[in-house]
């Protein structure tokens, strides 16, 4: 690749965001030009190698090979069970205990084992009445590291970029926002750093 401002300001963005090309050698190449524009993009603390790149004969353009080790992601949700008490549910409760007839509870002379009967029917009505209800929660996310400050300087960071996409601010302000991004961007990466 020719050396360019362009080259020059995409490796800028790259490194601000501790990411690596991991592609190093041509990846098209022609008769009269050979080309990198095929590139794999990862985070720099992934890496251990550099892509390999292999010309496979179909086309101009040469496949690229990245191995990785991945850590098996656990899915984190929290799954709450629970009954749900509403007043049209105790409704429900009542009408099916007084819809049972106890028989079976009054005849038997053993006091445990009417107990046990019961027991028994109370229970079966008051699950129909009242069931267990699993909930999922949504997917708790391991983002402990990200503090109030973050937070806030998110708000501002997201603020200010509007304010540079919808008016022509002066150039002042311009660099205003160009030094808050890559402080912002600075303390982001440093503060996760630190929280792994």
């Amino acid at each position: 690749m020719h050396d360019s401002r362009r080259l020059r300001d995409v490796q800028e963005l790259l490194s601000l965001l501790n990411l690596v090309n991991t592609v190093r050698s041509p990846t098209r190449v022609t008769k009269n030009t050979t080309s990198l524009i095929d590139i794999v993009i990862t985070d720099k603390e992934r890496i251990s190698d550099t892509a390999a790149v292999i010309d496979l004969g179909y086309s101009d353009h040469k496949a690229q090979v990245l191995q990785l080790t991945v850590k098996k992601m656990v899915k984190k949700w929290k799954v709450i069970t629970s009954r749900q008490y509403s007043e049209k549910r105790v409704e429900e409760f009542k009408c099916l205990l007084r819809k049972e007839s106890w028989q079976e509870v009054y005849q038997t002379l053993e006091v445990n084992s009417a107990l046990q009967i019961y027991m028994e029917n109370f229970g079966y009505y008051f699950n129909i009445a009242f069931p267990y209800k699993s909930k999922k929660l949504r997917n708790i996310r391991n983002s402990k590291w990200i503090t109030k400050g973050l937070k806030n300087s998110s708000k501002i960071m997201r603020f200010l970029n509007s304010l540079k996409r919808k008016f022509n601010v002066s150039r002042e302000a311009h660099a205003y926002i160009k030094k808050y991004q890559i402080t912002y961007k600075k303390v982001l990466k440093e503060t996760k750093k630190k929280r792994k």
